[in-house]
């Protein structure tokens, strides 16, 4: 007769092995689908996306609904990245494909989303955090974009060497949109020599 006790842990081990699923994995090519969306939730048009496995790289552009697809993909595992102007960039997010029915789903931050949140870390004394958000944008040059920017790093660094740097950046960017950059250069100046 059987003890109890090996009994009960037979039964766990069984249980264990049976319960433990292995990674399904398909044979052959599938598409490889994905949904990227904002902060709102609202699909993001025109996001270039880069997918990367060991063997190759892929782009794709998503639709107005936000969606794109890879055709052609293998089982396996992915990397996924992606850019679009005006929005935080999309860096190295793993993707496991082995399943068709799966798709892979982004959120991603607008560069409007990008600024409260840099706010919000700059109030909570979070400088670092901050800085590495503004690293991760992607945005044209010589826009009101990048002033902002700019200004953010202004505030966020103690060093008044570093600041004049800023303002200097920030004079090169001159007048867009009707906004003359240089005298705001000239008011941050201002708070530099007012220490």
């Amino acid at each position: 007769m059987i003890d109890r006790r090996k009994l009960i842990l037979l039964l766990l081990v069984l249980f264990f092995l049976v319960s433990c699923k292995t990674i399904p994995k398909f044979k052959g090519e599938a598409d490889l689908c994905g949904l990227i969306v904002d902060e709102n939730n609202a699909p993001v048009k025109d996001f270039i996306i880069y997918c990367k496995s060991d063997l190759e790289t892929s782009t794709a552009l998503t639709d107005e609904n936000g969606m794109f697809s890879i055709h052609g993909a293998t089982s396996g595992e992915y990397k996924i990245s992606g850019i679009k102007k005006n929005f935080v960039k999309l860096e190295n997010t793993q993707f496991l494909f082995f399943d068709r029915s799966k798709i892979f789903c982004c959120q991603v931050e607008s560069i409007d989303g990008a600024f409260k949140s840099v706010e919000q870390l700059m109030v909570r004394g979070e400088t670092k955090k901050a800085e590495e958000l503004l690293d991760k944008l992607f945005y044209d040059k010589r826009t009101p974009q990048e002033a902002v920017v700019l200004t953010y790093r202004f505030f966020l660094t103690e060093k008044a060497r570093e600041k004049r740097k800023i303002t200097a950046a920030i004079r090169k960017i001159g007048k867009t949109e009707d906004v003359d950059y240089s005298k705001y250069a000239d008011l941050l100046e201002d708070l530099i020599n007012e220490k």
